[in-house]
């Protein structure tokens, strides 16, 4: 994602937005590339807001620790409507 000087505050990250929605229509079939592809997606957000009010006008997936993946993943597996899923993840 890069960020055009020219756009307004914020919408840079639309840009990330943009990229979910190509890959979502891709991952539905299937609730573990949904979830995964969910919670990279936020963690990738939260990145590229940061860098953004930085200053940065890149950001690369390879910025998203498996870390904040993983808290993505958990928090999403928090809902009930995740129950199972949840137990196999052992979150």
């Amino acid at each position: 994602m890069t960020n055009d000087a020219h756009q307004k505050e914020d919408s840079a990250i639309w840009r990330v937005v943009d990229l979910y929605e190509a890959i979502e229509r891709n991952v539905e079939h299937d609730p573990w590339l949904a979830l995964g592809a969910w919670s990279f997606h936020q963690a990738l957000t939260d990145v590229a807001r940061t860098r953004i009010n930085y200053g940065a006008t890149t950001v690369h997936t390879s910025d998203v620790s498996f870390e904040a993946f993983d808290t993505n993943m958990r928090l999403n597996l928090a809902d009930e409507s995740w129950a199972e899923e949840r137990k196999l993840y052992g979150a």
